[in-house]
Formats: C-alpha cells, structure tokens, sequence
C-alpha cells in the first residue's frame, strides 16, 4: 500500500470531494495524510485518515461588507506563500509516494519534483485541458467555435501569472530547486464530476479523465443542524432552501433586498444560507431562517426545492446531497461558471430551467419544479 498526500485549498466544494478520496483511499489500506486548511480539521473524514493543517484560509481574502478588497502584497501573497510553506513542511515530514492536489494548492508539482514522486491533479470544473467542444468554463460565457474555443484556454496561464515569482522565490528559498518555466507535467489529470453532466470531450488525451463525483460514505452519526434550525423547520410547512456557498456578489445589500422581497412575494417559507457573504441585511422571521452554512446531508431531506448559485464546483459534493436524495432545484447563476455549469445541468434534463442570472422571480419560487433530480453515479 503505498503513503498518499491529498492536498486541497479553498471553499467547502473544495474540500468535500477531498475528503471523500481521502476516506476511500484510507480504507483501502492506503496510509493517507489530508492537508487542508485548519477550519476544515471538522469536517475530516473518519477512519484511518491523518488531518494536517495548512495555513490556506481562502475565505479570509473574500472582501469585506465594506467593499474591501484584499490587497495582493498586504495579503494574498502572504496567505499563498504560508500556504506553500505549510504544504512542504507536511510532504517533507510524511515522505508521500504520490501527491493527489487541488489546482488552486499550487504546490504539489513542485513538491513532486522535490521529492521524486508522481503527482495528481485534480480539479472540480473542466479548466486545465483544452478541447475544441467547449470553452473555457468560468472565464468564457459562450460557444467561440472549435477553434477559438480551444485556444481559450490559453488564458488559464493568466489565473497564475500573478504568483509566478512568488513560486519561484519559494522554489529557491524553501525547495533549493532552479527556477523552471513550466512545472512538471502531472502523471494524470482528473475532474471529480460526473461525465453523465459534462460529457467527456473526443479530444482530450487519454490521462485526463472526468472520474465521476467523489462522496463520501453516510456518515454513521450524522451532523447535527443548529438546534434554532430544528425548531424553524418543525414550525411548518417545508421550506426552500437558498444557499450561496463561496459566492461573493458586488452588491449584498441589493442582493439580501432581491432574495428577501422574492420569498415575502412568493409567500413560502425560506432556509437562506448566506455562505461566506453573498448578501447581508436579510433578517430571519417566522417564515425566513437565515443561516450561514449548515450540512447538506443533514438538511436537505427536510426541504421541497434548492437554489444554489450552482456551478460545476459547487455541484463537487457540496450540492451532491440534492441529487441524491431527488430534491428538486432551481440554479441562479451568480458568475460565469455558474451559467456554464446550470446550462450543463438543464441541458441533459436534470433539472429545470435557470433562474435569470439577474433576477429572482418569486413565481419560481412559488411554483418550484417537481422534476426529480438525477443523481449520476458513474
């Protein structure tokens, strides 16, 4: 059996599908380190599975209800400099014989190359190989053509231009390695999505593989919701549920003013996650529960419709629980991998139509679809 690092950065979507590898492959036998930032040391898989903290709290660096936005010197770059810092003192500590990543982690090829083992990259949305079927999910909105829409993904290499140097300081400074134009090529690349929602392009290679979702195994003490949770959902008939994840929008308040007018037009009762700040200025009354995250699995047995801001990212494990257990939902797409990702999902008949990504209609969630959802094993 061999000793595996999973190494993962970001929101919960980034971590969930993370965390279910981690679980598997530690019941295999494998001996499994999961590096992650220290916020989601609770929600670690059980079972033979070691949690190690990283520095790589991404939500820190959403702005603030001020409008704030972090500054790259002041504060990005820290957080990614501690981040790589903290992936290398765990690989240098454990000695893995392969490195599974999450792209955003930055450090796994360097850190392969290091130690002289393989590595894996993974990501939730299909943005690191280039294929003429479509474009460039989350930085393009529509179809180019063959051509244009392959050559799209050149513009993958400007997400990391900005920390080019500070990866090769790191190199020097923490690796000893000479700098290197391009990393080392990673021995596979997976996309944990089902290939049922995003079929597979015809012309990627054959070491890039969309595998299917990655879930965990029910859990057998499931996660307890708040108990002002319980109470409001006892209180009556089962609500919606509206949740906004990682999602930040350029205006909380008009957005906390459209969602609330929305429910009080429509009359329902409402579950509003507000995620890591998407909206504020929504209050909970008799028919609105506003929360800021609670566990899916635990939740969405007891509502009747979603609507998640949904993307291919936010559909990694996060979202799974709502095609598992067939409840309908809605997507209201909040930036450009969402509308890709909600096309994606209605295109196959899934579920029914989006949302307008600048509207909510309160007759949408009046009148939510009874379509079940489909859950795409693979």
């Amino acid at each position: 059996m061999a000793a595996i690092m999973v190494l993962t950065a970001g929101s919960t979507g980034d971590f969930e599908p993370f965390a279910a590898l981690s679980e598997r492959l530690g019941r295999r036998g494998h001996t499994v380190t999961l590096a992650a930032d220290a916020g989601f040391e609770r929600l670690a898989p059980e079972g033979p599975v070691e949690f190690t903290p990283i520095r790589a709290d991404f939500q820190s660096l959403v702005p603030t209800p001020e409008r704030k936005r972090p500054s790259l010197r002041d504060e990005v770059f820290p957080l990614m400099r501690s981040m790589l810092e903290d992936s290398w003192t765990v690989a240098r500590s454990k000695q893995p014989e392969v490195i599974v990543a999450h792209q955003k982690s930055l450090a796994a090829p360097h850190l392969a190359e290091k130690l002289g083992v393989p590595h894996i990259r993974v990501l939730t949305v299909p943005m690191l190989t280039p294929t003429r079927e479509f474009p460039l999910p989350g930085i393009i909105r529509h179809n180019l053509g063959a051509v244009l829409n392959r050559a799209s993904y050149r513009l993958v290499n400007m997400l990391t231009r900005p920390y080019a140097g500070l990866i090769r300081d790191w190199r020097s400074e923490g690796l000893a390695l000479a700098p290197r134009e391009n990393p080392p090529a990673p021995a596979k690349t997976l996309y944990c999505y089902s290939p049922s929602l995003v079929p597979t392009p015809a012309d990627w290679p054959p070491d890039t593989i969309a595998t299917g979702f990655w879930l965990r195994e029910d859990r057998s003490d499931p996660e307890l919701l708040n108990p002002d949770l319980e109470r409001f959902l006892a209180a009556g008939v089962p609500p919606i549920y509206i949740g906004f994840g990682s999602s930040v929008s350029p205006d909380p308040a008009q957005l906390g003013a459209m969602v609330s007018d929305a429910v009080r037009q429509a009359g329902i009762r409402a579950v509003i996650a507000s995620g890591w700040g998407a909206l504020r200025g929504v209050q909970s009354n008799s028919n609105t529960m506003v929360i800021e995250s609670a566990p899916h699995r635990s939740l969405f047995p007891h509502v009747v419709h979603t609507l998640p801001p949904l993307s291919i990212t936010e559909a990694r494990g996060r979202q799974l629980p709502v095609y598992s257990r067939r409840v309908p939902r809605s997507f209201a797409p909040s930036r450009a991998t969402s509308t890709s990702g909600g096309l994606r999902f209605t295109g196959p008949g899934q579920g029914p139509s989006q949302c307008p990504p600048r509207g909510l209609p309160p007759s949408d969630l009046h009148r939510p679809s009874r379509k079940p959802a489909m859950m795409a094993t693979c």
